[in-house]
């Protein structure tokens, strides 16, 4: 009997412990949204029509994927 009366109040404090967590969170949640869209106004992101550095990561990863033929020499004692 003693376990089932532990067991429903260990519920009852998770429940509650998960809505003031919730609460918070949202309250963060939109602290956060009304700073980011401080930034967006006032810092906007640049948009550029080509990037060197972007192209030269693409071509780095293409020629990494690329199959090529290769060889291998095992030497043993």
């Amino acid at each position: 009997m003693k376990l089932l009366k532990l067991s429903a109040m260990l519920v009852l404090a998770l429940s509650l412990n998960a809505c003031i967590e919730d609460s918070q969170s949202s309250k963060d949640a939109e602290s956060v949204e009304r700073q980011q869209g401080q930034y967006s106004k006032s810092q906007p992101v640049p948009a550029y029509n080509w990037s060197l550095e972007r192209r030269l990561v693409i071509e780095l990863y293409n020629i990494r994927n690329m199959k090529a033929v290769t060889h291998s020499v095992w030497r043993s004692d």
